[in-house]
């Protein structure tokens, strides 16, 4: 598989709204046979638990997304996950599409 990596500028310039405290990333993999696929994430952070350690937030919620995707041992194009801040409110959602 091939990978193309995403720079955080990119990712930065990835919220269609504008939003600064919203992140955004898309990885595409090629698959064997052409196929490609699209990571979309998506992160609200414009909330409480991120206040006082953004980065400590966003790093717990990614390792609980890694955590599914080794749990399930598998992506493919209509899997989707809601994303969760401490708190337990919905603050995001990854997907392939």
């Amino acid at each position: 598989m091939k990978a193309r990596l995403v720079s955080l500028a990119e990712i930065r310039r990835g919220c269609p709204n504008g939003h600064t405290a919203c992140l955004r990333a898309a990885c595409y993999l090629e698959a064997k046979g052409g196929r490609t696929m699209e990571l979309r994430l998506s992160l609200r952070m414009d909330n409480a638990a991120f206040e006082r350690d953004p980065a400590q937030e966003v790093m717990r919620i990614l390792r609980r997304l890694a955590e599914e995707c080794e749990e399930t041992g598998h992506l493919e194009p209509g899997w989707k996950q809601v994303l969760f801040d401490v708190s337990g409110n919905r603050v995001g959602k990854a997907e392939v599409v």
